[in-house]
């Protein structure tokens, strides 16, 4: 679950929620590239791919 976005560029942020990443949704990491980078996380129904600097700012904690 997601329990806080850490401070980001407003930018940023702005993305992050348009693509529904906000406190309190369930998100589970479907694949992570060979270097960490992308990361794919299943949210909402849908599958979001992220890169691992914009996944650095999700805080989530465990079910």
């Amino acid at each position: 679950m997601i329990s806080a976005i850490k401070s980001c560029p407003a930018e940023l942020l702005q993305k992050l929620v348009s693509m529904g990443v906000v406190a309190g949704s369930e998100v589970t990491v479907t694949h992570r590239g060979f270097f960490g980078s992308p990361i794919n996380i299943h949210l909402l129904g849908s599958v979001l791919s992220l890169r691992s600097a914009e996944a650095a700012h999700i805080q989530v904690q465990p079910l």
